[in-house]
């Protein structure tokens, strides 16, 4: 305490902003270190991702009403048809590459 009544008005102004810039300092990083744990915690996921509508979805809007019979059986269809055609174009991916659909018919015995 006697060092405080001691010290001039100019020195005592200079530990205050010395400790009010460290105060400063340490939210700053400890602010970027929340923000880099977060990020880490989650994976960088910040945006939902959006898959689109599943059978589910709509089945739900059919019971509910919000689709027509035929509406339901058309958008049915299409899903069903898209999902065949992305099969049928991993399919021939996985031919091109060199492996087949039967994993047996690659081992050479001989």
């Amino acid at each position: 305490m006697l060092l405080l009544l001691a010290q001039t008005p100019q020195e005592a102004a200079k530990g205050i902003y010395f400790w009010l810039g460290m105060i400063v300092v340490a939210a700053v990083v400890l602010t970027v270190a929340a923000l880099i744990l977060r990020k880490l915690l989650l994976g960088g996921a910040d945006e939902p991702v959006n898959l689109g509508f599943t059978l589910a979805d709509l089945r739900d809007l059919h019971a509910k009403g919000e689709l027509t019979d035929e509406q339901f059986d058309q958008a049915k269809r299409q899903m069903i048809a898209r999902g065949k055609s992305m099969l049928a174009d991993d399919a021939e991916g996985a031919d091109a590459g060199g492996i087949s659909g039967n994993p047996v018919e690659e081992i050479d015995l001989g």
